[in-house]
């Protein structure tokens, strides 16, 4: 009884793997183009975040279950409005 049940646990383990995709990019101050270091960069629906480096550079690694599907991507600084952006899977 043990064997089938460890099968279908893997089996349905297994159909639930997705794809990742990576969404990178660089923030910038949009009057004086100077990158922003430490800002919060993520997806809040998954809880996946990450914050830009020296250069403003971010890198998020983001799963996917299809073509299609949908992200929004938000960018938090202090001192500075919430931008939010919507990425689709292609």
């Amino acid at each position: 009884m043990r064997i089938p049940l460890l099968l279908l646990l893997f089996f349905l383990l297994e159909n639930n793997a997705f794809a990742q995709v990576i969404i990178q990019g660089v923030i910038t101050d949009a009057t004086n183009n100077v990158p922003i270091i430490g800002a919060v960069v993520g997806d809040k629906r998954q809880e996946i975040m990450t914050t830009s480096n020296e250069q403003g550079r971010y890198e998020l690694l983001i799963p996917v279950e299809a073509n299609g599907d949908v992200i929004i991507v938000t960018i938090n600084y202090l001192g500075y409005k919430e931008v939010k952006r919507v990425v689709e899977i292609l």
